[in-house]
C-alpha cells in the first residue's frame, strides 16, 4: 500500500480541532504567564525600592550615630586626661609641706 497525501490528510482530519485547540491553549497560557511575570516583577521592584530607601536611611543614621559617639568618646578622653591632671596636682599639693605664713 502506498501512502499518499490524501491518506495523510484523512488521518489528520479528526485530530486537527484537538491540535488547534491545544496550540491555542498553550499560546494563551504563555501569554498569561508572561503578563503575570511582568506584573510580579513590577510589584517586586516597587517593594524592593521601598526597602532600599529604608536601608539607605538606616545606614545614614547609623553613620551619624557612629560619628556622634566618636566625638563623645574623644571628649570623654580629654575630660579623663584633665581630671587625671587635676587629681595629680591635688595629690602633689597635699604631699608637699606647706609653708606657714609669717604673721607680722
Amino acid at each position: 500500500m502506498q501512502i499518499t497525501l490524501h491518506h495523510i490528510s484523512d488521518f489528520l482530519k479528526p485530530w486537527s480541532p484537538i491540535i488547534g485547540f491545544t496550540s491555542a491553549l498553550l499560546a494563551a497560557f504563555a501569554w498569561v504567564q508572561k503578563k503575570i511575570s511582568k506584573w510580579a516583577n513590577t510589584l517586586l521592584h516597587n517593594h524592593m525600592a521601598h526597602m532600599q530607601q529604608s536601608l539607605e536611611s538606616i545606614v545614614s543614621a547609623q553613620g551619624q550615630l557612629v560619628d556622634a559617639q566618636s566625638v563623645q568618646t574623644e571628649n570623654l578622653q580629654q575630660q579623663t586626661v584633665l581630671l587625671q591632671e587635676i587629681s595629680f596636682n591635688l595629690n602633689q599639693s597635699k604631699t608637699e609641706p606647706r609653708k606657714r605664713a609669717k604673721i607680722k
